[in-house]
């Protein structure tokens, strides 16, 4: 059986949004397929209880 497929919006910055435009041409690359492949990543890594982004986050 297939995987349920779930929808994400996400705001991006311009600089950001240019940036992931730029890596999708370089790398022939859409956006989902960088960022499922990026997620996938994250279900692999190990986990120290350290954040990998090197920032904060406040509610």
């Amino acid at each position: 059986m297939a995987d349920k497929v779930r929808h994400l919006s996400v705001r991006l910055s311009d600089d950001e949004n240019r940036a992931l435009e730029n890596y999708c041409q370089r790398t022939s690359q859409s956006k989902t397929e960088v960022i499922r492949q990026f997620i996938r990543s994250l279900i692999h890594a190990p986990t120290n209880g350290h954040s990998n982004s090197g920032s904060s986050q406040s509610a």
